[in-house]
């Protein structure tokens, strides 16, 4: 089996909420440090099946209100 990272596996992988390995499908998956970035943030992440190993991107999308709970999310600004 070859460890490439495709486009249609990374689809497959961020649609599934990132709970397979994008390269092999097993679940058998760990996250490691985040690093964070002015709006962004990258997770090291390998498998523990195959020895894979990819960063997850996170975005920053909304705030939650620690109050209350409530969950606002920022219009798409165009750039």
């Amino acid at each position: 089996m070859t460890k490439r990272l495709t486009q249609n596996k990374v689809n497959k992988y961020v649609l599934g909420d990132g709970c397979e390995c994008p390269i092999c499908g097993s679940t058998q998956i760990e996250g490691h440090e985040v690093e964070i970035m002015a709006g962004s943030a990258f997770q090291e992440m390998s498998c523990l099946a195959c020895g894979a190993e990819w960063d997850d991107v996170y975005h920053l999308v909304g705030v939650v209100n620690k109050k209350n709970g409530d969950i606002f999310y920022a219009d798409k600004v165009e750039g």
